[in-house]
């Protein structure tokens, strides 16, 4: 799954929902998508090592190449340090 020739997805995550996952890199790329690899939203620049979907089923935890913890909501599409 991939939406660039440059993209270097190394992290997913699972959304308990069964029907999304999110996927991310050290490149800038931070993408979420159906089960069948469409595209849903992405966020551009995050640099992604591990990522973790929270149980309310909006959350994503990604820990980033800067050492921060930060949580991302891509229902309406904010962010904020955790």
């Amino acid at each position: 799954m991939s939406q660039s020739n440059e993209d270097s997805l190394t992290s997913v995550g699972w959304n308990p929902d069964g029907k999304r996952f999110v996927t991310g890199g050290q490149r800038g790329q931070f993408y979420q998508c159906d089960m069948d690899g469409n595209l849903l939203d992405s966020w551009e620049g995050v640099r992604v090592q591990c990522l973790w979907c929270l149980s309310d089923g909006r959350t994503v935890l990604a820990s980033d190449t800067h050492q921060r913890i930060r949580g991302y909501n891509f229902e309406d599409l904010t962010d904020k340090n955790m």
